[in-house]
């Protein structure tokens, strides 16, 4: 089972990703919600995904590439959380900064659940 921690507050967002994990033969369980932005992650937030202890994370970056610095919090606090980035359709420039910030994908919006599930 896999455990997956899900930070958004996009219901949509928040639908796609739930609607993945909850497939029945999906392997995996959501241990974590936080109803918020990647660019609005707090020292709180960060600390509940360390204690969760997620192998994976999925991280909406809401509007913009401000949410950047989300994903690069929760690699540092928690570097073995593989994390899937979420927003709008970047630039080659604004894609590498996201994976160079520490996800390892990025779903451009719109996306599926099975987008979700491939990632």
């Amino acid at each position: 089972m896999i455990d997956c921690a899900l930070i958004s507050a996009d219901e949509g967002f928040r639908h796609r990703v739930l609607a993945a994990i909850r497939q029945p033969d999906a392997q995996a369980r959501l241990v974590l919600d936080i109803p918020s932005f990647g660019d609005r992650v707090t020292s709180v937030d960060l600390g509940k995904v360390v204690q969760a202890a997620p192998k994976v994370a999925f991280l909406d970056l809401g509007k913009g590439p401000a949410g950047v610095d989300g994903i690069r919090a929760l690699t540092h606090e928690a570097p073995e959380v593989a994390l899937i980035a979420a927003g709008p359709e970047l630039s080659a420039e604004g894609l590498l900064a996201v994976m160079r910030a520490g996800a390892a994908e990025y779903l451009p919006r719109p996306f599926s659940a099975g987008d979700v599930e491939e990632a």
